[in-house]
């Protein structure tokens, strides 16, 4: 059974069945779980990322997702261990994947900081960072996003909710988590005008009662889609199945 946080309870207990009719919440509960059914494009040219959320000692998981394209083909869940072990996890799987090292991102504002430091070249995922400028037919768009999270979230949720991430069969506990964390992603103060920015982390983590780290994981990845091409990352033949 998909596991329920607390607000979910609080309005089954009381006979509010609108889960979701919340206008803030950013993923469609039934886009998400299509992401389960979603078959790999079989003639897509092969480009391999890595996006990582890397925890430390304590409650937190680290979380190392392999994509190819826009399907994830592998999940890795580490649990209270050192960051060497989640580095060797992460050079394990580029060795495997072919995955360049410009793509793969990791999480820079923890521990993950420190992983970043020590394999030249990969991109560190900064969430209060600002977010990019859209280029659109040669002109260059202004963003609204309050942030780089945010606007990574908004573009996962745009991919997920048109049917275009997919994933290989995996154990139901992450794909609940999966679920779990994407339904509590949304639009702080909705109503109010300004800069679209997420609701906080803290919150996020006092109604699942855990961090979301596979839902940031999964974020990281859109880093690939919202930076502009020209910035110098590789696509294409350096990549292989």
């Amino acid at each position: 059974l998909l596991k329920l946080d607390n607000n979910s309870k609080q309005r089954l207990l009381y006979g509010n069945w609108d889960y979701d009719d919340d206008p803030s919440r950013l993923f469609d509960f039934d886009k998400l779980n299509n992401i389960f059914n979603k078959k790999e494009l079989a003639n897509a040219p092969p480009i391999m990322f890595i996006s990582a959320d890397v925890a430390r000692f304590g409650s937190d998981k680290s979380v190392v997702i392999v994509w190819r394209n826009m399907h994830i083909i592998k999940i890795y869940v580490g649990e209270k261990q050192g960051t060497d072990i989640t580095k060797n996890a992460i050079m394990n799987f580029a060795n495997i994947h072919y995955v360049p090292i410009n793509h793969i991102v990791i999480d820079e504002d923890g521990v993950g900081g420190g992983i970043v430091d020590q394999i030249k070249g990969v991109t560190g995922f900064v969430n209060n960072s600002r977010a990019y400028e859209v280029l659109k037919e040669q002109k260059i768009l202004r963003h609204n996003f309050a942030n780089l999270k945010t606007q990574c979230y908004v573009k996962l949720s745009e991919l997920v909710n048109e049917g275009q991430i997919g994933c290989d069969e995996m154990d139901i506990k992450i794909k609940n988590a999966i679920v779990e964390d994407l339904q509590q992603i949304k639009i702080k103060d909705i109503d109010k005008d300004g800069k679209l920015t997420i609701i906080p982390k803290e919150d996020i983590k006092e109604n699942l009662g855990r961090s979301p780290d596979f839902g940031d994981a999964l974020m990281m990845r859109m880093l690939f889609e919202v930076k502009p091409k020209s910035s110098g990352f590789l696509f294409g033949g350096a990549n292989k199945r």
